[in-house]
């Protein structure tokens, strides 16, 4: 078939190796006039490195990531509060936890689609019907014409707003400081991610290849673009987390202040279909999520490997669709609801509520621990 992408990020790009791999005439059109990859470090959990092994990225994934063994929640004076292996939790799938630049993963996919055909400066705004073909159209006037066009284009996706016009963002309460620091001190665990609850915020720590630290901090707003934040420095963040245990202020101001983002948090209210007739809402245009359970990047890969097993399955497009979406729609609804409440968990800067949450997550059997999180890795790729 004749597929057109709109949208050249993860999504985008996963999709395109995975259907032009079994034969597909596959175009990505992308709105940005190049292609400039923003972002730090991105955890691929083992259903999204089973997914990238279906289409033959493993080992150069696992030559540009790290492999992560545990997750440790951690209280602001560095005592473990709970700690998840990732070897229990994902081992029954063979496939184990990695982390990664977004660059270097953005790399492995353009180098992995052997045609090129990614078209810049083209910022798709609406599709219609001709015929049995769909129009994407551009908004400088052009357009193409296809057998299936795949939105690939955020959570603030046109296509997905002309489908269903009240999906619109929802704030989740709290905003995001991302880095990269060139420095891996030497107190910090190498095989492991930890993540740290207090009355102050919360900060994540997690190891990339290159002895490299990925960091991220997220503090409660009360509103989007609050005016404080957004003219918060490195300085005022080192401040802020100054009574937090090392190496998180070891890590911080290792940290070029060019190397920082920051983003207020959104998702979407999980949409009841993905499919409308031959067009397909993917990554996170159809199920953005919140960050909290590191699945975002994670579902638009699984999205793009089973796509082309639908296809395949099915040889009437819309049917494909139909059938793709029963499967893919409740379960990113699941994990968009579970990501969202743990955020909500993760976020309370209440004294008092923060320290009985501590403690609550201290006393958790382990087993409920790894329970509660078993169904992220729960997908058939075959």
């Amino acid at each position: 078939m004749k597929i057109a992408i709109s949208g050249g990020g993860i999504a985008g790009l996963t999709a395109a190796v995975a259907l032009h791999e079994k034969g597909h005439d596959v175009t990505v059109f992308e709105a940005a006039k190049e292609l400039r990859v923003s972002g730090a470090g991105i955890s691929l959990a083992s259903n999204a490195m089973r997914a990238l092994e279906k289409i033959g990225l493993g080992e150069q994934l696992r030559t540009y990531g790290r492999f992560l063994d545990r997750v440790m929640i951690c209280n602001p004076e560095g005592e473990v509060l709970v700690e998840n292996d990732s070897r229990k939790i994902s081992g029954d799938y063979n496939v184990i936890n990695y982390t990664i630049h977004r660059a270097d993963l953005h790399a492995i996919l353009l180098r992995n689609f052997p045609n090129k055909k990614i078209i810049l400066g083209k910022k798709a705004v609406q599709t219609t019907t001709h015929g049995d073909k769909e129009v994407l159209h551009f908004s400088d006037d052009t357009r193409e014409e296809a057998d299936l066009i795949l939105a690939c284009d955020g959570i603030h996706s046109p296509l997905r707003l002309q489908f269903v016009p009240k999906s619109l963002p929802r704030y989740a309460g709290y905003t995001c400081w991302r880095g990269i620091a060139n420095y891996f001190p030497g107190s910090m665990d190498e095989d492991a991610m930890t993540e740290t609850w207090g009355a102050r915020g919360r900060v994540g720590l997690v190891p990339v290849s290159g002895d490299r630290v990925y960091w991220y901090i997220c503090l409660n707003t009360k509103m989007e673009n609050d005016p404080i934040y957004d003219a918060w420095s490195i300085l005022h963040l080192r401040k802020h987390f100054l009574d937090y245990h090392r190496p998180i202020d070891d890590v911080l101001k290792n940290t070029r202040p060019e190397a920082i983002l920051k983003n207020d948090i959104f998702d979407l209210k999980p949409l009841k279909r993905f499919a409308f007739g031959k067009v397909l809402l993917m990554g996170d245009a159809a199920h953005a999520m919140t960050p909290n359970l590191g699945q975002g990047a994670c579902q638009a890969i699984e999205d793009a490997v089973l796509l082309p097993l639908y296809l395949q399955r099915f040889p009437d497009v819309k049917e494909a669709l139909r059938e793709f979406e029963k499967v893919r729609v409740p379960r990113t609804a699941r994990i968009i609801r579970t990501s969202r409440r743990f955020g909500q968990l993760a976020q309370l800067q209440h004294p008092l509520f923060s320290n009985l949450r501590n403690f609550l997550v201290r006393i958790a059997p382990e087993r409920m621990n790894h329970r509660q999180f078993r169904f992220l890795f729960d997908v058939d790729f075959d």
